[in-house]
């Protein structure tokens, strides 16, 4: 258990605040927290709790279980709320702060936000979908084609009009090609699948350009003329 240097207080509270510090450190363990402390110790506790469990207790129920766990550990048997009221006061970046006295010194306590585990589980699927959406698939070809067509507007995609003609679609789909014949020649099986897909899904792309549903994708590799004279007008 980490001690704490508590410089000028006299004996017996030290001995207070280092059972209170030990209590609420077992305390905050239980809720999912891990607690620690910051600043001088010189006339208060500056307590820290961090969501450390994947599943958490709310901020102020444990801010509620690490008053009760003073009270216990306290001289006096007391461990009441300064100003701050039920709810605590609002802090920076989604912290929330208590006060408790000990009559004597007193717990400056933040606790930091748990992330909600339904937000938490969005992100991870977004992690999740964006690693498959930039992982070629080759040895399903249809899905494959589907997605390397997604990614293809993703990371080629223009709102320009320029660089989507007919004959930048037939270079782009040449120079494709290319790269597969090639790596077919020089025995690379994997990058010859890939070209191939990759090949397919300019194609798919193309196809839905003409259609109109869908003309994100930018087959041309030059630059748009306004964001060439924007970047050649700031050198």
């Amino acid at each position: 258990m980490t001690k704490l240097y508590y410089p000028g207080l006299a004996d017996e509270a030290r001995a207070q605040l280092e059972a209170i510090w030990q209590r609420s450190v077992e305390v905050a363990r239980e809720h999912g927290y891990s607690l620690t402390f910051h600043g001088s110790v010189a006339r208060d506790i500056d307590l820290v709790a961090v969501p450390w469990a994947s599943h958490c207790s709310d901020q102020e129920t444990v801010a509620r279980a690490i008053q009760g766990a003073a009270r216990e550990s306290s001289l006096h048997g007391m461990a009441f709320d300064a100003a701050d009221g039920d709810q605590g006061t609002v802090r920076p970046h989604g912290r929330r702060g208590w006060a408790f006295h000990l009559g004597g010194p007193y717990i400056d306590l933040s606790v930091v936000a748990p992330t909600d585990p339904a937000l938490a589980e969005a992100r991870a699927r977004i992690t999740e979908l964006e690693a498959k959406l930039n992982t070629p698939e080759l040895y399903d070809f249809a899905i494959g084609v589907v997605q390397e067509a997604a990614h293809q507007r993703e990371r080629y995609g223009s709102q320009h009009d320029e660089g989507k003609s007919p004959l930048d679609w037939f270079w782009l789909l040449g120079f494709l090609c290319q790269k597969a014949a090639f790596a077919a020649i020089a025995g690379d099986v994997g990058k010859a699948l890939h070209h191939c897909i990759s090949s397919a899904a300019a194609l798919a792309n193309w196809h839905a350009a003409l259609l109109n549903q869908n003309t994100a994708m930018r087959p041309g590799i030059a630059p748009p003329r306004a964001s060439a004279a924007r970047t050649a007008a700031s050198e």
